[in-house]
């Protein structure tokens, strides 16, 4: 982890520009693309949220020096987890907060500058300070980015009744975003009345580090109305910020083959699983009384490594990469080849727009 402070060399914005920069890019991605159980748009409005927080984050601790902003340069380059869980603190907070209005504080600033006619940092992040104040007491749990949940709607296949959901969540453990997109079936009468539940399972268990079958079993165990026949995860990031994240990827080096090492580059997994089949209840469960349901097996591929380490079908990775570098890449190249061929390259052009159309394989 670390501490982010504004010392005017460019840097605080700079990460911050790259940051917003990714969050368009991820916002584009998820408003084309479809997949498995996720359906467009999935992360759309967990996205709109993120790029609300980083602004509010970034304003918040442009003048600050004894309490940084800290952000996670080894594995995400996002935020630091610790970062969102101050937004919940400070919102409740700032409802018996007492203090000077910005608007009191602007004229502090000013009296001051015409006085002495210097800035006084102390004072400019007094303001900051009041602006969050405001903006968080004006937009209760709007800044709130650990969990969003959609509705469910209906999904039906070759005549077989089921329905969707998705919802996003940030890991707090490797400071990422992963949306989920689950196709399931339901048992009981009102389908509506699974969503506390299944909310409040996916918010404790939906995480990026996971084994997405784990997810789909807890899924199907602690919520025994609900029968999970489809579950994808794509988990969006880490983001490779030129200057801030460590240069040990694979991405990594290939830019810095090209020279190219200086533009951003965001990796998506996409994690799929399924069910196959169903375990009924055991017979001496039945005769001993006990409540039991139908449970679900959920497919592995146990012969890709990937998909063993991930606990899944099937797993599709994604790069998003500048226009500059992929029309540099060379497949006859080991490490290049490799990377494309287990990759979906989508570039994007120097005004940040997701090339779609005219994918050539390489």
């Amino acid at each position: 982890m670390v501490s982010l402070i504004n010392t005017n060399d460019g840097r605080y914005l700079q990460y911050f520009t790259a940051l917003e920069s990714a969050i368009g890019l991820l916002s584009q991605w998820a408003s084309e693309w479809s997949g498995g159980a996720l359906f467009v748009p999935h992360a759309g409005p967990y996205l709109d949220r993120m790029r609300k927080v980083a602004h509010l984050l970034r304003s918040r601790f442009a003048f600050e020096i004894n309490d940084p902003m800290v952000v996670d340069l080894l594995l995400s380059g996002f935020p630091n987890s610790f970062m969102l869980e101050r937004l919940k603190v400070d919102e409740r907070r700032c409802k018996t907060a007492e203090g000077m209005a910005p608007a009191e504080l602007k004229r502090v600033f000013l009296d001051t500058l015409f006085k002495t006619g210097d800035t006084n940092t102390e004072i400019l992040n007094a303001v900051s300070e009041s602006l969050y104040r405001e903006t968080l007491k004006q937009h209760q749990g709007e800044f709130d980015i650990s969990f969003l949940m959609g509705g469910i709607s209906t999904h039906d296949v070759g005549g077989q009744k089921t329905y969707r959901i998705n919802w996003t969540v940030y890991d707090p453990i490797v400071n990422v975003p992963s949306t989920f997109g689950l196709v399931f079936e339901y048992t009981g009468e009102d389908v509506s009345d699974a969503t506390t539940q299944l909310a409040l399972v996916v918010r404790s268990e939906s995480k990026a580090h996971v084994s997405i079958a784990r997810i789909a079993q807890t899924i199907d165990s602690d919520v025994p109305s609900v029968r999970p026949k489809y579950l994808t995860r794509a988990t969006l990031g880490p983001l490779h910020i030129p200057d801030f994240t460590a240069k040990e990827g694979e991405w990594d080096t290939i830019a810095a083959m090209y020279g190219l090492d200086d533009h951003l580059i965001i990796e998506i997994v996409v994690d799929h699983v399924y069910a196959n089949s169903v375990v009924q209840p055991s017979a001496l469960g039945k005769v001993l009384g006990r409540k039991q349901y139908d449970r679900q097996t959920f497919v592995v591929n146990t012969h890709d490594d990937i998909c063993f380490d991930r606990g899944a079908s099937a797993v599709e990775r994604i790069a998003l990469i500048p226009h500059a570098l992929y029309q540099q890449l060379d497949a006859k190249d080991e490490l290049i080849g490799k990377l494309v061929r287990s990759t979906k390259i989508i570039p994007y052009n120097n005004k940040g727009e997701l090339l779609w159309q005219g994918l050539v394989a390489r």
